[in-house]
């Protein structure tokens, strides 16, 4: 049992819900580009490796400052935190599988995606990653994971987010500047 871990059940309900995003994350990077096929051509220009090292990196790093909060208690966070972020992690693989599933059923090569959490958001699926990841680092019990973490992987989707955002508004004009009025937040409603 890892030390980080309260209980072997912890540990077990950790590694459930984590090997959960992982298949669910190679299920979206392989099997949701098949149905864009041929429809829209993204010059992503090596991000979408970059995004996948960086949230399992992610892993790696949590656990290494969970460590660090843990032997020394600096920062150290309560016992509750981990089953806050199981929560908060199983809800961020939630909104992020939904809006994989959004842009592969109803992705329209002529036009602004608008539903589902397209409505709320314009980039749901990095604020999945966003939550996935805060959640991973409260699960830890680390507020030194918690911010590294988020420190780290957020430049990464803002940046994505940004080259997208280009790229839609240089093929779709004024249909995806007005969806990016109507529409104020990136990546999580209410809050970024």
């Amino acid at each position: 049992m890892l030390p980080v871990f309260l209980s072997y059940y912890e540990e077990v309900i950790f590694c459930a819900v984590y090997s959960a995003w992982f298949i669910f994350e190679v299920a979206l990077t392989c099997f949701i580009p098949m149905l864009w096929k041929g429809k829209f051509k993204y010059d992503e220009k090596g991000s979408r490796l970059l995004l996948l090292f960086s949230m399992f990196f992610s892993l790696l790093l949590t656990l290494s400052f969970s460590y660090i909060s843990l032997y020394t208690g600096i920062l150290l966070l309560p016992s509750w935190a981990f089953i806050a972020g199981m929560i908060i992690m199983v809800s961020g693989i939630a909104f992020r599988d939904w809006a994989a599933i959004t842009l592969g059923r109803l992705y329209s090569p002529n036009g602004v995606l608008s539903s589902g959490p397209y409505k709320l958001v314009r980039h749901p699926a990095y604020g999945g990653t966003l939550i996935i990841v805060a959640g991973l680092s409260l699960a830890f019990r680390s507020a030194i994971s918690l911010t590294v973490a988020l420190a780290i992987i957020y430049p990464i989707l803002r940046a994505r987010a940004k080259r997208e955002e280009q790229l839609l508004t240089k093929k779709l004009g004024n249909e995806y500047i007005t969806y990016s009025e109507k529409v104020k937040r990136r990546f999580i409603p209410f809050l970024v």
